[in-house]
């Protein structure tokens, strides 16, 4: 809460189970809800669990360490109406499987083993979002 340093931290996981083993799991049900702060800790896992780079450049994160501190900047952004992000959950385990932002003119989604017409319902709800200020139920 110092502002400085986060770190969300995975507990429980077996001996030798990789990470993405058991946070990516779905069960293929899937509710949309606005990005709110009891998201944070699962997204913040989301993005930790596959490597690469550039994952929402939106909000300027760049790998899932940096994004820790960018989410809480988002989750501020969007109280302020700055933003709108939309977080894609799993109806059974309520995990994290995607996080969709829309800026002024600029629009971010990150989805991991989602299907397309997920991804689309996700994109829709956040757009959506953005333009009328409200949930889009």
């Amino acid at each position: 809460e110092d502002g400085r340093r986060h770190r969300v931290m995975l507990s429980a996981r077996a001996p030798g189970e990789e990470l993405g083993d058991t946070c990516c799991e779905v069960s293929g049900a899937w509710q949309i809800e606005r990005f709110a702060r009891e998201h944070y800790p699962g997204v913040c896992v989301m993005l930790n669990v596959a490597p690469g780079k550039g994952k929402l450049p939106l909000l300027g994160i760049d790998s899932g360490v940096k994004g820790e501190e960018k989410l809480l900047r988002a989750l501020q952004d969007q109280e302020r109406g700055k933003c709108a992000c939309s977080v894609l959950l799993d109806r059974e385990t309520a995990r994290p499987a995607g996080l969709a932002c829309r800026g002024d003119h600029e629009f971010a989604l990150y989805a991991l083993r989602v299907p397309p017409e997920t991804q689309d319902q996700l994109r829709r709800h956040a757009l959506a979002r953005a333009r009328t200020g409200e949930e889009a139920r």
